[in-house]
């Protein structure tokens, strides 16, 4: 089922946590090898199940040339979302749902992150790193700078820092994006094309709701691709969203 994206998407949000209780080296190497699953929801299921699972027996081994491989697609994927994000703020659906959804999803994104780096080097709590961070006490911000200095390999501390450190500004997220992610996101309609690549059922509600929100007719396909997909809210999000269209039309 967990090898079958066709699979009910709510039976497979909550195998994560059944191979963790069946437990072991054999369920820890059937999670780990789902960590490119597409669903970014169930991603962050099977870290966190991965997490408990490294607690409870620290001497459990991943791979870590795997962690390290997803942890770069996580990173990437990041600075994406800041040029999807920037995009969308200079466009009129900068306080509408779709950026605020896509706002969540990235802090998805870093809980993924600090996930990995928890699994990469243990016992290290990096939650407590990226809370340091975010702390505002310039003591606790710097010994976290340090750690990470410390742990981290100079090219993977190069790209994760400057989107875990408040003191960057946004910006400049967004303009290592473009370096780093390929082809800038300039149009609203280019940010929802990205949001409906992400395989994630809820950024697509968020691009289907911008698709009816915005009238973009050049992005209908989408509506009608997803129109009887199992996920409730995307299948709801794009009956509106088509009724919207209609009555722009109309």
């Amino acid at each position: 089922i967990l090898d079958d994206p066709a699979s009910p998407p709510e039976v497979r949000q909550v195998l994560p946590d059944v191979i963790e209780r069946v437990g072991g080296d054999e369920a820890a190497g059937v999670l780990a090898g789902h960590l490119l699953e597409g669903n970014a929801e169930l991603r962050l299921r099977i870290l966190r199940a991965l997490g408990r699972m490294r607690d409870q027996r620290p001497e459990m081994e991943i791979d870590p040339w795997a962690l390290e491989a997803v942890l770069g697609a996580e990173i990437l994927g990041h600075y994406r979302s800041y040029q999807i994000l920037g995009a969308l703020e200079r466009s009129s659906l900068e306080e509408e749902p779709t950026t605020r959804g896509l706002r969540i999803a990235m802090l998805e994104e870093l809980e993924r992150i600090f996930l990995l780096l928890g699994l990469l080097y243990p016992p290290t709590d990096f939650r407590a790193a990226w809370e340091a961070l975010r702390s505002g006490d310039p003591v606790l911000h710097d010994q976290a700078l340090d750690l990470l200095e410390s742990l981290l390999r100079p090219e993977m501390r190069t790209l994760l820092v400057p989107l875990i450190d408040p003191v960057v500004p946004g910006d400049q997220r967004m303009r290592l994006a473009e370096r780093l992610a390929g082809t800038p996101v300039e149009t609203p309609a280019q940010a929802v094309r990205e949001l409906a690549g992400t395989g994630d059922p809820w950024l697509k509600a968020c691009a289907a709701y911008a698709i009816g929100a915005q009238g973009l007719h050049e992005l209908e396909g989408y509506l009608a691709d997803w129109r009887d997909d199992p996920d409730p809210l995307l299948r709801e999000t794009v009956r509106q969203a088509r009724e919207q269209m209609d009555e722009s039309q109309g």
